[in-house]
C-alpha cells in the first residue's frame, strides 16, 4: 500500500509537471498566432498604403511573401502541434481522472483495511480471553479428574464390602445347609424315640401281670405317680408353648419374606445399576424360604410329636388308672419316659435358639445393600468416607432402626450412644454408620446367643428364651440388651 501511496504520489507530481508544460505551450502557441495574424494584417496595410512607395522594393516582397509563406506553414504546423498538445492533454485529463478514481479505490481498500485491522485485533481479545476461559476449564476438567479418581476409589472400596457380604451369605447359606442336616438328623433321632416308646408301651403290657403281683405297693406309689403327671403336664404345656412360638417365629419369617419380596420389587425398579444386589437379594430370599420351609417342617413335626405326646399321655394317664386301680406299679416306666421327653425338649430348645441367630444374622447381613438401595440417589452412599449432616445421620439411623434395631428388640438411643463413642473425633460417615451398626450388632448377638460357658453368665439361657416363646418383644425389659 505505501509503495502504491509513493507511486501515486510520483504520478501526481508527473501529471502536474505535464499539465504546467501543456499551458505553458498553448500560451506559446497564441502568442504564436496572434502575432501572426497581427503581423499580416498590418502588413496588408502597410503594403496597401504604400505601394507607390514600395514600387522599388517589388524584391523585398518577394522575400516576404516567402516568409509569410514560411509563417503560414509555422502557423498550420503549431495548430497542428496545438491539437496534438489538445489530445495529449485530454490524454492527460483522463489519466489524471483514471488515477483520483484509483486514489479513490486505494483510500477506500485502506479504510477496508484498517477497519480488517481493527476487526482482527477485536478477535485477537477475545481468542486471548477463549484462551484464558478454556485454560480455567482445563484446570477445571483437572479437578474433577482428582474428585472422579477419589470416586472411583471409593466405588472400589464399596466393591469390595459388598464382595465381603456375599461372602457372609455364602457362609450363611453353607449355615443353614448345616442346619438342614441338623434337622434330618433329628428327624430320624425322634423317629427312633417313637420307636422306643412303642417299644416300652408294649413291655408296659407285657409287664401287666408282673404289676399285678406288685398291687399292694401300687397304693404308696400312687401320689408318686400323681406328681409325674403334673409333671407331664407341665412338659406337655412347654410343648405347646413351643408349638405356639414356633408358629409366631412363622408368622415373623412371613413378614420378614413379605419385606424380603417388597425389597427386591424395589430392587428391580431400581434398573440394571443395582442388578447384581438384586441377585443378592433374591438369593438370600430364597434361603429364607427354604429357612423358613425347613422351620415349618419343623414345627410341624414338633406339632405333631406333642399331639402324640398328648395323646400317649392320656393313654398313659389311662394306663395308670387302670393300674392303679389294680395295684400294680409303674414307677420305673414313667421314669424313662419323663427323661426322654425332658431330653427331647433340651434338644429342640437350642435347635430354636440357633435358628433365631441366623435369622437376626441374616437382616443384619442384608442391611448394607437394603439401605445402599434406599439411600442409592445419595452423595453419601456414592462416597461413604464423606461427612453426614446431623440431619442425614438422623435419617439413616432412622432407617436402621425401623428394619433393623426394632425387629431385634434394640434401641435407637442406646445405639447412638455406642456409635457417639465409636466415632470418637472423627466425623460421621455412612461407612462408618455401618461399621458401628455390625460392631453393635456383635455385642447384642454376644448377649442374645452367648457362645461359651463364660458369655453364658453374661447372656440369655435358652430356658430365657423358651419362656418369652422365642420373641424378644415378650422378653422383660431387664433382660432385653443395652450397651
Amino acid at each position: 500500500l505505501a509503495q502504491e501511496v509513493n507511486s501515486e504520489s510520483s504520478s501526481g507530481s508527473t501529471s502536474s509537471r505535464s499539465s504546467s508544460t501543456r499551458w505553458l505551450v498553448i500560451i506559446l502557441s497564441i502568442w504564436v498566432i496572434l502575432g501572426t495574424i497581427g503581423s499580416g494584417f498590418f502588413l496588408k496595410e502597410y503594403l496597401s498604403t504604400t505601394d507607390a512607395q514600395n514600387i522599388g522594393v517589388v524584391d523585398n516582397t518577394t522575400d516576404l511573401s516567402n516568409e509569410v509563406s514560411v509563417l503560414t506553414t509555422e502557423k498550420e504546423r503549431l495548430e497542428s502541434s496545438n491539437a496534438e498538445y489538445k489530445l495529449l492533454n485530454e490524454e492527460l485529463e483522463k489519466t489524471n481522472n483514471a488515477l483520483a478514481d484509483k486514489n479513490e479505490m486505494l483510500l477506500e481498500e485502506e479504510y477496508n483495511v484498517t477497519a480488517t485491522h481493527q476487526h482482527l485485533t477485536e478477535t485477537v481479545e477475545i481468542l486471548n480471553k477463549t484462551m484464558n476461559n478454556l485454560t480455567s476449564d482445563a484446570n477445571d476438567l483437572s479437578d474433577k479428574i482428582e474428585h472422579l479418581t477419589g470416586e472411583v476409589e471409593s466405588l472400589s472400596d464399596t466393591n469390595d464390602e459388598h464382595m465381603r457380604l456375599n461372602k457372609q451369605l455364602e457362609e450363611t447359606y453353607i449355615d443353614h445347609v448345616g442346619n438342614k442336616t441338623d434337622l434330618n438328623v433329628e428327624n430320624d433321632r425322634l423317629i427312633a424315640i417313637n420307636i422306643n416308646l412303642t417299644d416300652a408301651v408294649e413291655a408296659a403290657a407285657s409287664e401287666y401281670t408282673q404289676l399285678s403281683e406288685s398291687n399292694d405297693s401300687l397304693t404308696s406309689t400312687n401320689q408318686n405317680l400323681t406328681d409325674k403327671l403334673t409333671t407331664l403336664e407341665t412338659v406337655n404345656a412347654d410343648l405347646t408353648s413351643t408349638s405356639d412360638a414356633l408358629s409366631d417365629r412363622i408368622d415373623t419369617l412371613t413378614i420378614t419374606s413379605e419385606d424380603l419380596s417388597k425389597q427386591a420389587d424395589d430392587l428391580t425398579a431400581n434398573n440394571t445399576a443395582q442388578a447384581s444386589q438384586i441377585v443378592t437379594l433374591q438369593n438370600e430370599k430364597e434361603d429364607l424360604i427354604e429357612t423358613q420351609n425347613n422351620l415349618t417342617a419343623t414345627i410341624a413335626q414338633t406339632q405333631a410329636e406333642s399331639e402324640y405326646y398328648d395323646e400317649y399321655n392320656s393313654n398313659l394317664t389311662s394306663v395308670v388308672a387302670f393300674l392303679d386301680n389294680n395295684g400294680v406299679s409303674t414307677k420305673p416306666t414313667s421314669i424313662e419316659l419323663t427323661a426322654s421327653i425332658s431330653e427331647t425338649i433340651d434338644t429342640v430348645r437350642p435347635q430354636l435358639v440357633s435358628s433365631m441367630k441366623v435369622s437376626y444374622d441374616e437382616l443384619v447381613d442384608g442391611y448394607p445393600c437394603n439401605a445402599d438401595v434406599a439411600f442409592s440417589s445419595r452423595d453419601f452412599v456414592v462416597n461413604p468416607i464423606m461427612s453426614m449432616t446431623q440431619i442425614q445421620v438422623d435419617e439413616v439411623v432412622g432407617y436402621l432402626e425401623n428394619t433393623v434395631l426394632q425387629r431385634m428388640c434394640l434401641s435407637k438411643a442406646d445405639f447412638e450412644t455406642f456409635l457417639t463413642q465409636y466415632a470418637g473425633n472423627r466425623d460421621v460417615s455412612y461407612g462408618l454408620i455401618n461399621e458401628a451398626m455390625l460392631r453393635y450388632y456383635n455385642l447384642a448377638s454376644d448377649y442374645y446367643f452367648p457362645d461359651d460357658a463364660a458369655q453364658s453368665s453374661k447372656g440369655l439361657s435358652d430356658m430365657e428364651w423358651a419362656n418369652a416363646g422365642y420373641e424378644c418383644q415378650k422378653l422383660p425389659e431387664d433382660l432385653k440388651f443395652s450397651y
